[in-house]
């Protein structure tokens, strides 16, 4: 046997004495006891409830947290949303507070002058929005000068406002004048015609108006009763001459007389020519009576 000393600091001697061999003891066992749930702020504990030989270890375990919903109050807008947690016995309620949906509405609408740039600003609180409007107001429309230019300049017009309101100036050229010209005479067989012989300010018309067409009669030629009655129309630059061939009256005549017996039927024939009438007639005699013999009467 033998004994060792080591020495620690601060003045700490530690003496290792080796004791005798102790004997071969029975072999000894280990069984799970109860196990208990604690409350969740509970620290674990183990105990052996058992003997040496044969332990028993009972443990005492702290169940998980219960986390529950408190209360929600809703809180203005511009309030930053929080939570607060309430331990009891190691179980968590959580109460809340949320900022509600912000309030949007219009404030006020001021008409400023044309020229500044519209603009918005917020002038709500407790995180609400009330939008206030700086608008400029519309160009007013005034109407100008009107001035007449001559007519083959083009029209146009010019805003002589400001950044306040357009003035529109106008230039109109003058409407063109009419004036009659000339009327000339032409030939029946021209057609008629107007030109503008006038300029840029005005136009003149002339016109060429056919006359009315002149007809003419020559000698009127005098045919045979036999022949139709005819015109022949010769047209001059328009005019007309008429040549008309009319059928004379035919004369009517008697031609012979001719003397038949009793019993033939009278007849009339014609015998002019060239649509003259020559009437030749056959004409029966009268019966001739002739007394033939007388008988003597007996008594």
């Amino acid at each position: 046997m033998s004994i060792s000393a080591n020495v620690r600091q601060p003045r700490t001697i530690v003496v290792k004495v080796p004791g005798p061999k102790g004997f071969k003891g029975d072999t000894g066992t280990s069984e799970l006891g109860t196990v208990t749930v604690l409350s969740p702020d509970a620290s674990p504990t183990v105990t052996q409830a058992g003997t040496p030989e044969n332990a028993v270890y009972d443990f005492g375990l702290p169940r998980a947290p219960e986390v529950t919903l408190g209360t929600v109050t809703s809180v203005n807008p511009d309030v930053a949303p929080d939570a607060q947690f309430t331990v009891t016995g190691g179980d968590v309620e959580v109460d809340f507070d949320l900022p509600r949906a912000a309030d949007v509405s219009v404030g006020t609408v001021s008409l400023v002058d044309n020229g500044v740039d519209p603009d918005v600003s917020n002038s709500g609180t407790d995180g609400d929005v009330v939008l206030d409007f700086d608008l400029p107001k519309s160009k007013t429309l005034d109407l100008g000068t009107v001035t007449v230019v001559d007519a083959d300049q083009n029209p146009s017009i010019t805003d002589s406002g400001d950044t306040n309101g357009a003035v529109f100036d106008f230039n109109l050229p003058q409407s063109k004048g009419l004036t009659l010209g000339t009327v000339s005479t032409a030939n029946p067989n021209v057609a008629p015609s107007i030109t503008d012989s006038g300029d840029v300010n005005g136009a003149v018309f002339d016109f060429s108006l056919p006359r009315a067409a002149e007809f003419g009669v020559d000698p009127v030629n005098v045919v045979n009763p036999d022949q139709s009655p005819s015109v022949i129309m010769t047209a001059d630059d328009g005019d007309y001459d008429l040549e008309f061939s009319l059928p004379r009256a035919a004369d009517v005549s008697v031609g012979t007389v001719s003397t038949v017996n009793p019993d033939v039927a009278p007849d009339v024939t014609n015998s002019g020519v060239d649509g003259d009438v020559v009437l030749d007639f056959d004409l029966p005699r009268a019966p001739t009576f002739a007394v033939g013999a007388v008988a003597a009467g007996v008594d």
